[in-house]
């Protein structure tokens, strides 16, 4: 009796063991398959930002205005995006999402901005942005929030919202 309890715990041990590693593959996977789509106009923190998202292994693809990300979004499979509030051209980071909400597209939108009050992550929500991350932030607050979305685009073109 002892015994068949002891197997069945270690059966159950080398189970979870088995799914744990499943699911840090399948993360690793995921990021490689992950194409961002980062708009940030301000040149060192794109460059900065895209830099450290490429070596954590996603795919970047970088805008530094409203119009360069939608016609990275016409012609490029784009899993999320992540863009900042304060955009200089005219358009803005608001804007841009209601934009690209309005084309139907529902792929994750994080917004990256220095305005932290409750009514600007009010109005990012408002736009269609899923997540708010104030700046300065850190590239690990960014990826746990690009993870967080758990909508990455897998080798097929669809997009997994297995959580």
């Amino acid at each position: 009796m002892v015994q068949r309890l002891y197997t069945g715990l270690l059966i159950r041990a080398a189970k979870q063991c088995r799914f744990e590693s499943y699911r840090a593959h399948q993360m690793i996977n995921n990021q490689m398959t992950c194409k961002v789509l980062l708009v940030e106009d301000d040149p060192d923190l794109n460059e900065v930002f895209s830099e450290l998202l490429g070596m954590s292994g996603y795919q970047v693809c970088s805008a530094h205005s409203a119009r360069e990300a939608l016609n990275f979004l016409a012609s490029e499979e784009i899993s999320l995006a992540l863009v900042d509030i304060s955009l200089n051209d005219g358009v803005g980071g608001y804007r841009l999402a209601e934009q690209i909400r309005s084309q139907g597209n529902q792929m994750p939108l994080i917004a990256l901005t220095g305005w932290a009050s409750r009514e600007h992550k009010e109005r990012a929500r408002q736009a269609g942005f899923n997540i708010h991350i104030s700046k300065p932030s850190t590239i690990d607050t960014i990826k746990k929030a690009i993870l967080s979305t758990n909508h990455i685009r897998l080798d097929d073109g669809s997009l997994s919202t297995d959580r």
